[in-house]
Protein backbone atom coordinates (compact mmCIF):
# COMPACT_ATOMS: atom_id res chain seq x y z
CA UNK A 1 0.00 0.00 0.00
CA UNK A 2 3.03 2.36 0.64
CA UNK A 3 4.37 1.50 -2.74
CA UNK A 4 1.19 2.54 -4.34
CA UNK A 5 0.95 5.81 -2.23
CA UNK A 6 4.51 6.71 -3.78
CA UNK A 7 3.96 5.51 -7.12
CA UNK A 8 0.88 7.41 -7.02
CA UNK A 9 2.48 10.41 -5.83
CA UNK A 10 5.10 10.22 -8.41
CA UNK A 11 2.79 9.81 -11.51
CA UNK A 12 0.93 12.97 -10.10
CA UNK A 13 3.80 15.09 -9.55
CA UNK A 14 4.95 13.99 -12.65
CA UNK A 15 1.69 15.19 -14.65
CA UNK A 16 1.81 17.83 -12.22
CA UNK A 17 5.22 19.29 -13.07
CA UNK A 18 4.42 18.38 -17.45
CA UNK A 19 1.24 20.52 -17.38
CA UNK A 20 2.75 23.36 -15.46
CA UNK A 21 5.37 23.12 -17.95
CA UNK A 22 3.12 23.18 -20.79
CA UNK A 23 1.31 26.33 -19.63
CA UNK A 24 4.84 28.16 -18.90
CA UNK A 25 5.87 26.97 -22.07
CA UNK A 26 2.83 28.78 -23.76
CA UNK A 27 2.90 31.85 -21.81
CA UNK A 28 6.42 32.68 -22.41
CA UNK A 29 6.14 32.20 -26.29
CA UNK A 30 3.31 34.19 -26.56
CA UNK A 31 4.75 37.05 -24.43
CA UNK A 32 7.93 36.70 -26.91
CA UNK A 33 4.99 36.80 -29.96
CA UNK A 34 3.81 40.02 -28.72
CA UNK A 35 7.53 41.45 -27.97
CA UNK A 36 8.00 40.15 -31.79
CA UNK A 37 5.07 42.11 -32.85
CA UNK A 38 5.91 45.24 -31.36
CA UNK A 39 9.65 45.01 -32.23
CA UNK A 40 8.66 44.74 -36.19
CA UNK A 41 5.79 47.64 -35.96
CA UNK A 42 8.38 49.46 -34.16
CA UNK A 43 11.32 48.99 -37.03
CA UNK A 44 8.39 49.73 -39.76
CA UNK A 45 7.95 52.89 -38.16
CA UNK A 46 11.16 53.64 -38.07
CA UNK A 47 12.08 52.94 -41.69
CA UNK A 48 9.22 54.99 -42.68
CA UNK A 49 10.41 57.86 -40.82
CA UNK A 50 13.55 57.99 -41.90
CA UNK A 51 12.62 57.40 -45.77
CA UNK A 52 10.38 60.55 -45.62
CA UNK A 53 13.37 62.43 -43.80
CA UNK A 54 15.86 61.28 -46.58
CA UNK A 55 12.80 61.97 -49.24
CA UNK A 56 12.78 65.74 -47.95
CA UNK A 57 15.78 66.16 -47.67
CA UNK A 58 16.74 65.21 -51.11
CA UNK A 59 13.97 67.34 -52.47
CA UNK A 60 15.30 70.01 -50.72
CA UNK A 61 19.01 69.02 -52.32
CA UNK A 62 17.28 69.09 -55.80
CA UNK A 63 15.72 72.74 -55.52
CA UNK A 64 18.99 74.21 -54.36
CA UNK A 65 20.69 72.47 -57.32
CA UNK A 66 17.76 74.21 -59.51
CA UNK A 67 18.22 77.34 -58.27
CA UNK A 68 21.85 77.42 -58.94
Amino acid sequence: MALFCLVKGKVFSFFLLFFLSLFLNFVVVGDRREKEKEKAERNSREIFVVGWISRYKNQRENRKIKKK
